[in-house]
Protein backbone atom coordinates (compact mmCIF):
# COMPACT_ATOMS: atom_id res chain seq x y z
CA UNK A 1 0.00 0.00 0.00
CA UNK A 2 1.12 3.32 -1.11
CA UNK A 3 0.35 6.18 1.50
CA UNK A 4 0.44 9.61 -0.51
CA UNK A 5 0.55 12.23 2.36
CA UNK A 6 0.98 9.90 5.32
CA UNK A 7 1.70 12.29 7.20
CA UNK A 8 3.46 10.72 10.91
CA UNK A 9 2.36 7.30 9.40
CA UNK A 10 -1.24 6.76 11.51
CA UNK A 11 -2.48 4.41 8.77
CA UNK A 12 1.18 2.24 8.41
CA UNK A 13 0.39 0.11 12.21
CA UNK A 14 -3.28 -0.87 11.41
CA UNK A 15 -2.32 -2.14 7.68
CA UNK A 16 0.88 -4.19 8.78
CA UNK A 17 -1.29 -5.31 11.49
CA UNK A 18 -3.98 -6.99 8.83
CA UNK A 19 -0.46 -7.81 6.35
CA UNK A 20 -0.25 -5.44 4.19
CA UNK A 21 3.20 -3.50 3.06
CA UNK A 22 3.40 -0.18 3.96
CA UNK A 23 5.34 2.38 2.25
CA UNK A 24 4.65 6.31 3.14
CA UNK A 25 5.32 9.39 1.01
CA UNK A 26 5.44 12.98 2.76
CA UNK A 27 6.94 16.22 1.15
CA UNK A 28 6.60 17.85 4.54
CA UNK A 29 10.48 16.81 6.08
CA UNK A 30 9.10 17.49 9.78
CA UNK A 31 6.12 14.60 8.79
CA UNK A 32 8.88 12.53 6.77
CA UNK A 33 11.17 12.87 10.09
CA UNK A 34 8.01 12.12 12.87
CA UNK A 35 6.77 8.76 11.06
CA UNK A 36 10.63 7.65 10.39
CA UNK A 37 11.33 8.31 14.09
CA UNK A 38 8.04 6.13 14.69
CA UNK A 39 9.83 2.94 12.35
CA UNK A 40 7.57 3.39 9.72
CA UNK A 41 9.20 3.28 6.15
CA UNK A 42 8.77 7.03 4.52
CA UNK A 43 10.21 8.53 1.61
CA UNK A 44 10.17 12.39 0.82
CA UNK A 45 8.14 12.88 -2.66
CA UNK A 46 5.63 14.81 -4.37
CA UNK A 47 2.44 13.53 -5.87
CA UNK A 48 2.46 15.10 -8.67
CA UNK A 49 6.07 13.25 -9.58
CA UNK A 50 6.14 9.33 -7.97
CA UNK A 51 9.36 8.00 -8.26
CA UNK A 52 7.91 4.20 -9.15
CA UNK A 53 7.55 2.32 -11.91
CA UNK A 54 4.08 2.20 -13.60
CA UNK A 55 1.90 -0.73 -11.69
CA UNK A 56 4.47 -0.77 -8.51
CA UNK A 57 1.79 -1.10 -5.82
CA UNK A 58 -1.56 -2.66 -5.48
CA UNK A 59 -3.29 0.12 -4.16
CA UNK A 60 -2.50 3.89 -3.40
CA UNK A 61 -4.08 5.63 -0.68
CA UNK A 62 -4.68 9.36 0.17
CA UNK A 63 -6.58 9.33 3.32
CA UNK A 64 -7.45 13.10 4.47
CA UNK A 65 -3.93 14.41 2.00
CA UNK A 66 -5.89 15.08 -1.11
CA UNK A 67 -7.11 18.58 -0.17
CA UNK A 68 -3.16 19.66 0.32
CA UNK A 69 -2.80 19.19 -3.57
CA UNK A 70 -3.63 22.63 -5.16
CA UNK A 71 -7.17 22.07 -7.78
CA UNK A 72 -4.57 22.93 -10.85
CA UNK A 73 -2.53 20.56 -9.43
CA UNK A 74 -4.91 17.71 -8.73
CA UNK A 75 -5.14 15.79 -11.77
CA UNK A 76 -1.72 15.53 -12.01
CA UNK A 77 -1.07 13.78 -8.35
CA UNK A 78 -4.49 11.65 -9.30
CA UNK A 79 -2.97 10.53 -12.89
CA UNK A 80 0.07 9.30 -11.21
CA UNK A 81 -1.33 7.54 -8.07
CA UNK A 82 -3.30 5.77 -10.67
CA UNK A 83 -0.04 5.10 -13.10
CA UNK A 84 1.72 3.71 -10.03
CA UNK A 85 -0.88 1.82 -8.42
CA UNK A 86 -3.84 -0.90 -9.89
CA UNK A 87 -6.50 0.62 -7.23
CA UNK A 88 -6.80 4.40 -5.97
CA UNK A 89 -8.27 4.91 -2.63
CA UNK A 90 -9.53 8.23 -1.18
CA UNK A 91 -10.77 8.83 2.03
CA UNK A 92 -11.62 12.97 2.00
CA UNK A 93 -14.03 13.80 4.96
CA UNK A 94 -12.55 17.39 5.94
CA UNK A 95 -14.61 19.90 4.51
CA UNK A 96 -11.75 22.77 3.60
CA UNK A 97 -9.02 22.88 1.61
CA UNK A 98 -8.51 23.52 -2.19
CA UNK A 99 -10.33 20.51 -3.15
CA UNK A 100 -13.77 22.28 -1.59
CA UNK A 101 -13.58 25.55 -3.48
Amino acid sequence: MLDIGCGSGGLAGPLRQVGFQWLGLEPDHAAAASCAKAGHLVMRADARELPFPDMSFEAAIFLNSLHHVPNALMDTALAEAARVARKVIIVEPRAYGDLFD
